[in-house]
């Protein structure tokens, strides 16, 4: 299986890592310093003065507040000194053959990554320099020769081209033949379709209706109304006469 690539440059906190190393070395100083060295030191600094109790003989409470604070102090001023030079980290830079970095979310391990190609790697050296070749000017054409205006000034001038007129006269067009016509076909007219007009059914007419119903209504008792029944059929009776 491949190796995986480095997901990432080296960075170190050179800031953090220097102010921890400086404070821990004043820290260590001032704890294993004699009493007499740290005493002179403390006067010389003037401490007694500002804290009472920071006054020679200092016991241990007092030796490890004073490394702590001490070590505190150195750590923060290293700090500021390095962030103002080189910053709060450190990256190593990428070689020219080193492997491209990648991020972890696009690492695979099925797929690591490549050295980016390099022509000066690839091609080799570069080829010499050629200078280009400029092709000559064509040679310009002959002039024609100059002729003299002929008389009849309706001559085509296609009889003074030289290969205007061949000097072997063209084949004859062959002639094509005919195609055959085509036999006719014969045609005919079609039959029409002729359609039996519908038997009209036996429908009694308008006069037939009318007796029929005057004689069921004369077998009927006569109900007392405005309008007869005979009316009625006088009335149709005249209707189907118009």
């Amino acid at each position: 299986m491949a190796a995986n690539p480095r997901t990432a440059p080296l960075t170190l906190p050179v800031a953090a890592i220097g102010a921890a190393f400086a404070g821990a070395l004043v820290a260590a100083g001032i704890a294993a310093s004699p009493a007499a060295t740290l005493g002179a030191l403390i006067d010389a600094a003037g401490l007694p003065d500002l804290v009472a109790a920071a006054a020679p003989p200092i016991g241990v409470t007092g030796r490890v507040t004073l490394a702590i604070a001490a070590g505190a102090v150195m750590a923060a001023v290293v700090w500021a000194v390095i962030v103002l030079t080189v910053g709060t980290h450190w990256t190593r830079r990428a070689g020219a053959g080193s492997m491209p970095v990648l991020r972890r979310a696009d690492v695979h391990p099925d797929a690591p990554a490549r050295r980016p190609i390099r022509a000066s790697e690839e091609l080799g050296p570069p080829l010499p320099a050629i200078d280009p070749v400029i092709a000559a000017a064509p040679a310009p054409l002959p002039q024609p020769a100059a002729q003299a205006l002929p008389r009849n000034l309706d001559v085509p001038l296609a009889y003074y081209d030289p290969g205007a007129i061949p000097a072997v006269p063209a084949e004859p067009v062959r002639a094509i033949a005919a195609r055959p016509r085509p036999e006719r076909l014969e045609t005919f007219e079609l039959t029409p379709l002729r359609r039996d007009m519908p038997v009209p059914e036996d429908r009694p007419s308008l006069t037939a209706l009318i007796d029929r119903l005057e004689a069921k209504t004369n077998g009927r008792p006569v109900r007392p109304s405005g309008h007869s029944v005979a009316d009625t059929i006088g009335v149709l009776r005249r209707l189907a006469a118009q």
